[in-house]
């Protein structure tokens, strides 16, 4: 006999299990002791087998969601599908979070790098072409700011940003250093 909460658990089940296959849950789950195949997947998730407790905890702790999502199993169908796109979105925040610590320090790390070689006189050293890279891609950067949030910038005792004056000034000072090289005397 099938009733309206063993599909709807059924088909929160299979939203929940995402790119996971029927087949690969069933082995996931015969892996840790339950008599499953891809079949006990498909008859849950079409409500005719009801998923039992130690089950959906098993379940859950496979697809690495946590315990307390246990009601996600009840949940109405709009719920479930309002809790999928909010826990995509959170995943998606995370992994752009550690994208955009990444980027601050490759950011802060080319900043530094150029500020040397202005220093130490050094900017011929590198190709005009490529000093427009770094102006082009410090310059842009300034427009992001908006982008930084306090928490961000405090992660650096000074940002590339502060480093680095103008980068316009980048490509002013890597022309003035390839004129000077190429009218100096060659040793």
């Amino acid at each position: 006999m099938v009733n309206n909460a063993d599909e709807t658990i059924g088909s929160n089940l299979a939203k929940l299990r995402g790119n996971v296959s029927q087949q690969e849950l069933g082995e996931m789950m015969r892996g840790r002791g339950f008599k499953w195949s891809q079949a006990t997947v498909w008859e849950i998730e079409r409500g005719k087998r009801p998923l039992r407790l130690a089950e959906a905890n098993e379940v859950l702790s496979l697809l690495k969601r946590r315990p307390e999502e246990l009601t996600a199993f009840l949940s109405s169908e709009q719920e479930a599908s309002i809790r999928t796109h909010i826990d995509a979105i959170e995943r998606a925040r995370d992994t752009l979070e550690m994208a955009m610590d990444d980027y601050d320090a490759l950011m802060h790390g080319l900043a530094e790098l150029a500020d040397e070689l202005i220093r130490h006189e050094r900017m011929a050293d590198v190709s005009t072409s490529r000093w427009a890279q770094v102006s082009h891609l410090l310059e842009n950067e300034r427009l992001l700011d908006w982008f930084q949030d306090p928490s961000r910038v405090k992660k650096y005792e000074s940002g590339w940003w502060d480093i680095v004056n103008d980068p316009k000034d980048i490509m002013k000072q890597a022309e003035t250093a390839h004129e000077i090289k190429a009218n100096s005397p060659r040793v």
